[in-house]
């Protein structure tokens, strides 16, 4: 696996737990694309990546399964 971004990680993290708390669930990987400007394959292949790491929990088959 490629090395990841860091500060993208932290990016879509923030985003994600920011998203939560103010709408009651989590954002779909296109919300997160487009916040951070980033493709959603990018944005899909950072969560996988970032579930690896206990970052966050994401199953990757539900429209809006992450959990932060």
């Amino acid at each position: 696996m490629r090395r990841k971004d860091p500060e993208l990680m932290k990016k879509i993290y923030e985003y994600a737990e920011d998203y939560y708390f103010s709408e009651g669930y989590s954002p779909s990987t296109s919300e997160i694309a487009n916040a951070i400007g980033i493709a959603r394959t990018t944005a899909y292949n950072y969560l996988v990546a970032m579930d690896k790491l206990g970052m966050v929990d994401y199953d990757g088959k539900q429209e809006r399964s992450i959990m932060v």
